[in-house]
């Protein structure tokens, strides 16, 4: 085994083969259809709907900007969701 450091989060783990180039956390992640990494940025969807929760429209008086912010991030998500499903 030889140790590597994860192009995704920067941690150290025990490499077992050439073909593991990130670590099992990493990888458990972007197959669980919860998150979305690529060219760097990483989203995850728990995240989006915190942040969905908080910018609601009920919580807002209907605003026209908490409508539009929650449309957005449920664009996002169908987006990240879809990317799984191909998968």
């Amino acid at each position: 085994m030889k140790r590597k450091i994860c192009p995704d989060c920067g941690r150290t783990f025990n490499q077992s083969g050439k073909w593991q180039v990130i670590c099992r956390r990493c990888y458990a992640i972007s197959k669980s259809g919860d998150s979305f990494k690529k060219d760097g940025v990483h989203i995850e969807v728990d995240l989006l709907k915190k942040i969905r929760l908080l910018c609601h429209p009920d919580k807002h008086d209907g605003s026209e900007l908490s409508t539009s912010v929650t449309a957005e991030i449920n664009l996002l998500m169908n987006k990240i969701k879809s990317l799984h499903v191909g998968n």
